[in-house]
């Protein structure tokens, strides 16, 4: 590892990867029994605030964090123009994230009913102060990866999720069973029938849900601070409006690109809600009927709409989102070293860079989405996808092979673990192609168990390579320029005995200046 907790792309990569799956084994954690709690009604009023909050986030963290982190790597370290970016990005992320958060809170009403759904206004509310904490973490966070310190993005990450899922599932919880039983002793007080005062429960108890998720954003705030005053090495800093119109430039554009790629959330969550309101209107038991025995008997018509959104959009589309969450943290530890050699003009490190993120991210991406894919529908490959699968595998892990030969040629140090790896998965393909199993179901989902592990397993396999290659290319430089230095020192040397030959008094030679004199003249 580097001075001052610097990691190179590599390691950078391995860490954010790491707390990315963590964080999404915490979340999966979390909406199991969130959605045991609330229910497919109450689902679709806590997925419907992270659906309004996208755009927002997208437009005040994604492009100005990734803006800090790009600033900061392009400063030396030790001097104050990384502090003075930091200072002046937290000035201008207070300001943006209490104005995006004040319009949440006092536009949940009509937003929530835009998007057809307008009983989940108070947990919009509650999510809203999750957008200011969240822009002053993405400048701490920008400025640590700027550094090529990605340890502290990843803590940060972790707290948020556990207290995520601690403070979200107790604060539901306690709601719901509250108000629930407030409810059948006939002491809550709320007009209306009592499926009427069911779906007012499950509001408030997706609203608590998400107030603990804007507490875990606090947690996270604090704990990344706190990290940044323990390792501060830049200084206090200052205000810089060059440094403010410069962050705009370069968020300007990413925020455009991150809100381009997320509207297609605020598409689905209009059109696919009212779309659903609109066929539950015209046939609404005709639905009931398709679904079978999948509703529970208390789901009426009424809020069959919402049910099947947040059947959907919480728990279908969370699935969907796994491989790309784990992929963007490869191609963000990969940011502050891309802008350094770019502002440096180092294309051959550019593009070293470039390659090396686009092999990581198919490597896990391929792999992990097949699997998905074959765990999620095992009856539509039963017949062929074994023996294409084995195929795959017998192909990767020959290709493996070679890279190991490679290293072994190169003296890297444990090739032969490698080379292990790349065997052993080698022989689990030929066994898929050899004996394809007789229960196919099964069959298909050891398919799509195998596959995922093959994309870990791709994952530590390249990204060892890389670190091997590395070490190995620094010792051939060190080596070469050893030898270089050795020749050079054999050439003065042989220069000076030359010089030395035929003259009669002492000789003086002066290995810089490639002078020869005689003593005393």
């Amino acid at each position: 590892m580097k001075p001052s907790g610097r990691q190179s792309i590599v390691q950078g990569a391995v860490i954010l990867t790491a707390s990315t799956l963590i964080v999404k084994f915490v979340g999966a954690l979390f909406k199991i029994p969130l959605a045991n709690i609330l229910g497919g009604v109450g689902m679709s009023y806590f997925v419907s605030a992270y659906d309004v909050l996208i755009p927002i986030y997208s437009m005040t963290v994604t492009g100005l964090g990734v803006a800090v982190s790009r600033m900061v790597s392009q400063q030396g370290e030790g001097n104050g123009s990384a502090a003075s970016i930091l200072k002046t990005a937290r000035v201008m992320f207070f300001i943006i994230g209490s104005g995006s958060a004040a319009l949440l809170f006092f536009g949940a009403a009509p937003l929530t009913g835009l998007i057809g759904n307008p009983s989940a206004a108070l947990s919009v509310c509650c999510i809203a102060p999750s957008v200011l904490f969240s822009c002053l973490s993405s400048a701490y966070r920008g400025y640590f990866q700027g550094r090529q310190n990605m340890l502290p993005t990843a803590k940060s990450q972790i707290l948020e999720a556990c207290v995520k899922l601690v403070a979200g599932i107790s604060a539901a919880w306690l709601i719901h069973s509250n108000l629930t039983a407030s409810a059948a002793a006939g002491t809550l007080g709320w007009p209306g029938t009592p499926q009427q005062i069911e779906l007012r429960i499950l509001q408030y108890s997706a609203a608590g849900a998400v107030l603990g998720v804007s507490f875990s954003t606090l947690c996270g705030l604090l704990l990344i601070r706190r990290q940044y005053r323990k390792t501060r090495i830049d200084g206090r800093g200052r205000y810089s409006g060059a440094a403010a119109a410069q962050l705009c430039r370069i968020a300007l554009p990413i925020a455009l690109t991150s809100l381009c790629a997320n509207l297609t959330t605020v598409i689905d969550l209009s059109s696919v809600m009212n779309c659903l309101k609109n066929a539950v209107l015209r046939g609404g038991d005709t639905i009931l009927q398709m679904y079978g025995g999948c509703i529970p008997p208390e789901v009426s018509a009424e809020v069959l709409p919402e049910y099947l959104y947040g059947s959907y959009s919480g728990l279908a589309v969370s699935v969907f989102n796994l491989v790309p969450a784990v992929t963007a943290g490869i191609g963000m530890s990969a940011v502050p070293a891309i802008a350094r050699y770019c502002s440096c003009g180092d294309d051959r490190s550019l593009l070293h860079s470039v390659e090396t993120v686009m092999a990581t991210t198919a490597a896990v991406a391929f792999p992990a989405g097949l699997g998905i894919f074959t765990l999620a529908k095992p009856q539509v490959v039963t017949s062929f996808l074994p023996i294409v699968f084995g195929i795959f595998i017998v192909v990767d892990g020959l290709s493996r092979i070679g890279t190991a030969i490679d290293l072994a040629k190169r003296k890297g140090q444990k090739w032969w673990l490698l080379l292990l790896f790349s065997i052993v998965s080698v022989a689990l393909g030929v066994l898929l192609v050899l004996h394809p199993f007789d229960a196919a179901v099964s069959a298909v989902m050891l398919c799509g168990i195998l596959l995922i592990a093959e994309g870990a397993l791709n994952l530590g396999c390249i990204l060892y390579a890389a670190m091997e290659l590395r070490t190995l290319d620094r010792m051939a430089s060190a080596a070469a320029n050893a030898a270089l230095g050795a020749i050079g020192d054999a050439l003065d040397e042989a220069e000076a005995a030359e010089r030395d030959v035929g003259s009669d008094g002492p000789v003086v030679y002066d290995a810089e200046s490639k002078d020869v004199s005689e003593d005393g003249e």
